[in-house]
């Protein structure tokens, strides 16, 4: 997981965001086929691949947003070590 660092933000939530897209769409598709007769072969499949598809991007954004939530959290604790460092500085030099 250290090579998406390399990534920016913005993309991978678009990734997720795609991938949830194409489930729901693929869901929805997959009720609309069944009245198309030559397609009505492939329904089970494209219902199975899209549901796949759809939890893996609710299950790839709920991870995306722990993740920025623990970024959040550290830098809001860098913050703190700055200040109370900057506050110890100051204390001794007077």
């Amino acid at each position: 997981m250290w090579i998406l660092h390399f990534l920016p933000d913005s993309f991978i939530l678009y990734v997720v965001y795609c991938a949830m897209a194409a489930g729901a769409i693929g869901i929805v598709s997959s009720y609309v086929i069944k009245f198309i007769p030559f397609l009505n072969i492939y329904r089970t499949p494209i219902q199975l691949l899209s549901i796949i598809l759809f939890c893996a991007g609710v299950y790839w954004y709920g991870s995306y947003d722990t993740e920025m939530s623990w970024r959040k959290r550290v830098a809001e604790m860098e913050e703190q070590v700055r200040c109370r460092k900057k506050n110890q500085n100051r204390q001794m030099n007077n």
